[in-house]
């Protein structure tokens, strides 16, 4: 296994976790937040993939963001700012996020997991030497991806727990 496969699997592992969870959940229960200083499913499934979204496509690959080019952030009533993931973003900011339906949520996760998929098997190991800015500083393909790696299973942990919290070890 090369190691482009490697970041593959594990991205498709976050990707299955988060699919996983999610699957058959209301817009209530996406939207429901067990305290007023936690994320939402719906917020954090967001963040996730609009990191993923910057680093596969704005840092990888010089290109737009799926944010952008797929309109995504009419679907979510928010700004077309490119670089907008959530992050640094205060408890009561979090509660003003409007998550659209569990369908879109999940149409532009989706969207961001087969383009990062599609690039990932586009590149070689050799690629993953090269050196990109990443928020500001330089640091290699490599890195930056396993920044991603760990950023999305850290999350898609999150979303596993919230589901149970909301619908129980049963279901």
């Amino acid at each position: 296994m090369t190691t482009t496969e490697a970041i593959a699997q594990a991205l498709d592992s976050a990707w299955n976790a988060v699919r996983q969870s999610t699957e058959g959940l209301s817009l209530a229960e996406i939207t429901h937040r067990p305290t007023d200083q936690t994320n939402p499913i719906g917020w954090i499934v967001w963040h996730m993939y609009r990191v993923e979204d910057i680093v596969i496509y704005g840092v990888m690959q010089r290109q737009s963001a799926v944010w952008i080019t797929g309109k995504w952030y009419e679907k979510f009533g928010l700004p077309d700012d490119p670089m907008m993931t959530g992050g640094r973003q205060t408890a009561e900011e979090v509660g003003k996020f409007q998550c659209p339906s569990p369908e879109d949520l999940m149409g532009y996760a989706l969207a961001v997991h087969e383009g990062a998929s599609k690039y990932l098997n586009s590149i070689k190991d050799a690629d993953l030497e090269d050196i990109v800015k990443f928020f500001g500083n330089d640091r290699t393909r490599l890195q930056a991806l396993t920044f991603i790696i760990g950023e999305m299973n850290q999350h898609a942990g999150q979303v596993a727990y919230l589901r149970g919290l909301i619908r129980g070890m049963n279901d």
